[in-house]
Parts: structure tokens; C-alpha cells; sequence
């Protein structure tokens, strides 16, 4: 039984580790087979957050250009969203202004988490984007900044709490409405919901 429902959603260019991330977090493990996504997937995991249980559904969408009118889509709906870049890949980095005007022409996501995923790369000195521009990208648009690595499980677990916790401070501080077009909802009833949804593949 859950107190309170939230949506999240992932977004960002194909091969930032997006489906990586979520993998690691439902299976606490890296499975290094997986490719780009190529449709939307969700899965749904309860976890407790000042000591309230907090149903969380996650929607993990595709990057390729093409398929951008469909993961726009789930933009809407949600109170969280994970805007992820690899930073080995500056193209990833610099394609993040496109995502942000998307999520933004006709949303109001009320948290967006910049992931800067791919960090165990910093060890080998392959990575491209440095923490100071992660940073700075995130100060300047308003985002909250963190680094992962879907490889080593660095953050992963912490940057669902995080949002979980950051959603729920801002429904207290009457910030977010608890109703079902803002991605969060209270379980009035005492029951747990059912989300019925599916998922959607693109080719």
C-alpha cells in the first residue's frame, strides 16, 4: 500500500546509458548487453521517503531523433524527469538545450534532475564534458546536477530518493498540486492503485 504516487520519466540523446540507469536501479546490477532503446518501456518500484511509501512509475523513452514526437509526449504527466548526457559524449552534452526547449514548450515538469551519467569514465580519462560544465549547465537552466555510473552503481539509488524527496518537499511547501496532470498523486482511499498502461515500441 502506497501513500503517494509519482511519475517519473527519462530523457536525452540515444546512448547516455538512459535504459542502463533504470536497469541497474530495478536489478541493482549493469547488464552490459543492452543497446539503444527502440520503443517506451516503464517499470514501477515502491520505496519509502520520510516515512512515507511512495509508489514510483518510471518511464524509460527512446533517443533517436526520429522517434522525438513520441518521447515528447511523455513529458506530460510526470513530476520528475532525469535529463541524461554521457559525458564522453560532448554531442550528448550540447544537444541538451534541444531537450530542455521540448520538455518545456508545453510542460510544466516542476523537477528536472541534469544526470551526468557515464562518470566512472573520469577514472580513465575518456570523458569529454567536465563537472565544471555539468555544473554550470545546470545553474544556469535551474536544473539540480548529479553524476552517475550505471557501470559501477555510483548515485543510482540516490538520484530516485533524491527526486522522490524533492517532489515530496515541494507538495508540502504547496508548490506542487497533488493531482494526476502534475505526475503526483495522494492514495485518498487507503488502497493501492493500479496504473493499467503498456508499452508503446516504435519499430
Amino acid at each position: 500500500m502506497h501513500d503517494y504516487l509519482m511519475k517519473f520519466t527519462f530523457a536525452g540523446d540515444v546512448n547516455t546509458g538512459k535504459s542502463s540507469i533504470l536497469f541497474n536501479y530495478e536489478n541493482n546490477v549493469f547488464n552490459e548487453s543492452i543497446g539503444p532503446s527502440i520503443g517506451i518501456d516503464f517499470f514501477t518500484k515502491m520505496i519509502n521517503v520520510n516515512n512515507k511509501n511512495v509508489k514510483l512509475f518510471i518511464w524509460d523513452t527512446v533517443g533517436q531523433e526520429r522517434y522525438r514526437a513520441i518521447t515528447k509526449s511523455y513529458f506530460r504527466g510526470v513530476c520528475g524527469i532525469f535529463l541524461v548526457y554521457s559525458v564522453d559524449k560532448r554531442n550528448t552534452f550540447y544537444n541538451l538545450e534541444k531537450w530542455l526547449k521540448n520538455i518545456k514548450t508545453d510542460t510544466n515538469v516542476p523537477v528536472i534532475f541534469l544526470i551526468a551519467n557515464k562518470i566512472d569514465l573520469h577514472d580513465n580519462n575518456f570523458t569529454c564534458v567536465t563537472t565544471e560544465e555539468g555544473k554550470e549547465f545546470a545553474e544556469n537552466h535551474g536544473l539540480y546536477y548529479f553524476e552517475t555510473s550505471a557501470k559501477s552503481g555510483y548515485n543510482i539509488e540516490k538520484i530516485f530518493t533524491k527526486m522522490a524527496e524533492t517532489v515530496l518537499e515541494k507538495v508540502n511547501n504547496k508548490e506542487i498540486e497533488l493531482k494526476h496532470s502534475n505526475g503526483v498523486k495522494l492514495n485518498e482511499d487507503g488502497h493501492n492503485q493500479v496504473v493499467k498502461t503498456k508499452s508503446y515500441f516504435c519499430c
